[in-house]
């Protein structure tokens, strides 16, 4: 077991947006994101809003963030909420080791 997972003691809801082959989230006719099957996955939720870049580089405002282990992506939602932007954290041989995810 990782530190990091030690530390992932809550039961979050993610949805994942259904992908294309190019990793891109599909849309209906309208424009609006596709969705699959909710998951449960373990984490960290933090309720702290503050600034960062989403997927374009514009400065946006989040009001939380989730530290897990799980591939969640942009454009996902974690207990109902979108997903703006994620960081995808490295160990010392590169591997991946868990995720922070920015939500709307």
């Amino acid at each position: 077991m990782s530190l990091l997972e030690a530390y992932l003691n809550q039961e979050l809801t993610w949805t994942p947006a259904q992908r294309n082959d190019d990793g891109t989230p599909k849309k209906d006719g309208s424009g609006r994101v596709l969705y699959g099957e909710d998951q449960t996955i373990k984490g960290l939720l933090n309720d702290r809003f503050q600034m960062i870049r989403d997927a374009t580089g514009k400065e946006v405002v989040s009001s939380g963030s989730v530290k897990t282990l799980a591939a969640v992506e942009i454009e996902d939602k974690i207990n109902g909420r979108v997903v703006i932007g994620r960081n995808i954290h490295k160990d010392f041989d590169g591997q991946g080791e868990g995720r922070t995810v920015y939500l709307k």
